[in-house]
């Protein structure tokens, strides 16, 4: 199981080297002139998404203009994670309604767990490592050692908990986060970084140049222009965590998980389990879709899609949910619209098929393949 960092928004571009940016971004959390967050519902809130109360620990995050700067927005490609923060939710019964069929479902298939692995379900030991792109390379097993796990554990993760809860989700998950990661992407592109940080209220406050958020961190964390990494979580349901790098590599940043909201239509999409690989890749065969996937090399809207394809934008969205539902696309929401491009699994189909991307007419002679 490897895996790599996604592309990261980069403050660097909209923060200027002479001052702070003005924040544009006041009011409702999720609400940025005028725009909703695409997944969020005023119903969405489980309550958990919230600014510190009193009695709480805060934790200060002090930013210098560079800080702003060499701020990224990331979501990372490999499951670990997800799959830690994954058991700790379900040890704990947590998420509210929007996970109650995920849990179901991964309760029945598990079983109980042997007693000595019944300690991951209590309790999740996160490190830097896993959301950047460490020594580990990626690898799940390997970041696990990294981080301290020992070999039982591991091998109870990789081969047991993480195929069962993860795996038959993981492509709707890993897409959700994408999404989630363009929209605030969005709003540094328009409001700068103070701007995406005051869209995280009330998860966090930013009263510049301190960040503050109620996490079991430590009090006061100075960035000495390392900057922050901002990594959005699905299993993460109650709080803000801040993650220090290891004492070996100082000068990384410390990595900043928030929780993102669920509501009920988004749920039931990332509960819902795709057909079988056979009965999703018979549904395949045929000249169209393979058009669809050659065309999609280069992402495209619904309607471009039609267009290159030749067929109506209301076709071309009947073929996108299909493919989209085999893992062989993924569909990111861009402002008003909505791009699709190849997944791995489906650039892999292409290759094993022999056919050419952006070719027209018939498909290829098999000895063809994308280079």
């Amino acid at each position: 199981m490897t895996g790599s960092v996604a592309p990261c928004w980069a403050a660097s571009a909209v923060v200027h080297r002479t001052g702070t940016s003005r924040s544009l971004v006041e009011g409702l959390p999720g609400l940025v002139r005028g725009r909703r967050h695409p997944f969020r519902s005023p119903d969405s809130s489980s309550g958990s998404h919230r600014a510190h109360s009193m009695g709480e620990q805060v934790t200060r995050i002090h930013f210098s203009v560079e800080d702003l700067a060499r701020t990224k927005f990331c979501t990372v490609d490999t499951p670990t994670a997800e799959t830690l923060l994954a058991m700790r939710l379900l040890g704990n019964g947590g998420g509210g309604q929007s996970f109650r069929r995920w849990q179901t479902a991964v309760r029945s298939r598990l079983g109980a767990p042997p007693s000595a692995q019944q300690r991951l379900f209590r309790s999740a030991q996160l490190s830097s490592d896993f959301f950047t792109s460490s020594a580990a390379g990626g690898h799940f097993g390997l970041s696990l050692v990294k981080a301290g796990y020992q070999r039982e554990d591991i091998a109870y993760i990789t081969n047991h908990f993480y195929p069962l809860a993860i795996v038959p989700y993981w492509n709707g998950i890993r897409g959700y986060l994408e999404a989630e990661r363009s929209y605030r992407g969005r709003v540094i592109l328009n409001d700068g970084v103070e701007g995406m940080l005051r869209s995280l209220q009330p998860m966090i406050t930013w009263n510049a140049p301190v960040l503050e958020t109620a996490s079991p961190t430590g009090p006061e964390i100075h960035l000495n222009n390392r900057g922050l990494l901002i990594v959005p979580s699905l299993f993460l349901f109650d709080q803000v965590t801040v993650i220090k790098p290891p004492a070996s590599r100082p000068d990384a940043p410390p990595v900043l998980v928030y929780p993102v909201p669920v509501n009920g239509t988004t749920a039931n999409s990332l509960w819902q389990l795709a057909p079988s690989t056979d009965k999703a890749l018979g549904a395949l065969v045929g000249r169209t879709r393979a058009k669809v996937l050659r065309t999609l090399v280069d992402s495209h809207n619904t309607g471009e899609l039609g267009l290159r394809v030749g067929v109506s934008a209301a076709a071309a969205s009947q073929h996108t949910a299909v493919l989209r539902e085999a893992g062989l696309i993924i569909t990111r929401r861009k402002q008003n619209t909505v791009l699709h491009s190849l997944t791995p699994l489906g650039l892999a189909l292409l290759n094993s098929r022999g056919i050419e991307p952006n070719a027209t007419g018939e498909t290829p002679d098999a000895r063809r393949s994308v280079s």
